[in-house]
């Protein structure tokens, strides 16, 4: 099970709401490779089922400790190919996606707002 971590691909849907992203995540959850997550920083059912598996009491604490809370997501997948939805304003500043990445991704992530005239 350890062997393939090395090679592990963590990935972040970046998507705006009604945008059919729950749709492309149920696709990729039908690859036996791949897990996709709902927005996981939500306050969805869905959210607050995964932070119950994984012991975060609370979004606050997973919000607070982010690298903590994305290390004990991605250390529970079960498939080489791990990630989840981030809707905009789900975690702020944008720089954070990094952490929830890991540090090996550091420096590769960037997030480029977006102006609207």
């Amino acid at each position: 099970r350890e062997a393939w971590r090395v090679g592990a691909v963590r990935f972040v849907l970046l998507t705006r709401a009604r945008s059919a992203s729950t749709t492309l995540a149920h696709l990729l959850n039908r690859h036996p490779l791949v897990t996709c997550r709902w927005e996981m920083w939500s306050n969805s059912t869905t959210a607050l089922e995964l932070r119950t598996h994984l012991r975060v009491p609370s979004r606050a604490a997973a919000l607070a400790d982010v690298p903590s809370y994305a290390r004990r997501y991605f250390g529970a997948c079960l498939t080489p190919a791990c990630g989840f939805k981030l809707l905009p304003g789900q975690l702020r500043p944008p720089s954070r996606m990094g952490d929830s990445l890991g540090e090996e991704t550091r420096g590769q992530v960037s997030a480029h707002p977006r102006t609207h005239r």
